[in-house]
């Protein structure tokens, strides 16, 4: 099953049951703290109903920049804290390797960490790669 929240113009949360993860396609960011906050309580919403703990930020088709009290909100003790709590292991972001606004805009905020707390942060070019490199990484786990 497939669970997807639309919140137009800015994103979209997808739940993929294939590889058992929460995927926030961004589209817009242009939004205020508040609209952005709401956004990401849905999709913790969705991983806690899943029971999920793969959380994929999707910048491949994002428009804009995120303003600086976005980028401070995501880097911040309180978000992390968060997705402890909820159990994240894995934060991925996929974003084009053309360098554009929205590439510029996630390297500004991640500053190419690998890790922080107890999850790990991996970028992809695209879906098609982020999602191979999960069933390979569910496969290896299974074994």
């Amino acid at each position: 099953m497939t669970t997807k929240v639309d919140f137009a113009p800015y994103a979209a949360i997808t739940w993929d049951d294939e590889v058992q993860a929460l995927r926030v396609q961004w589209i817009k960011q242009h939004l205020s703290l508040d609209q952005f906050k709401e956004i990401i309580e849905k999709a913790w919403s969705i991983l806690k109903q899943h029971e999920g703990y793969v959380w994929i930020s999707d910048m491949y088709e994002s428009q804009g920049v995120f303003p600086p009290e976005i980028k401070d909100y995501i880097v911040s003790d309180e978000v992390a804290a968060r997705s402890n709590e909820m159990g994240v292991r894995w934060a991925l972001t996929i974003m084009p390797k053309s360098v554009g606004l929205a590439s510029m805009s996630t390297k500004s905020w991640n500053n190419g960490v690998k890790s922080r707390d107890s999850f790990v942060v991996e970028e992809f070019p695209d879906w098609s790669t982020c999602k191979g490199w999960l069933k390979t990484q569910i496969s290896a786990m299974s074994a």
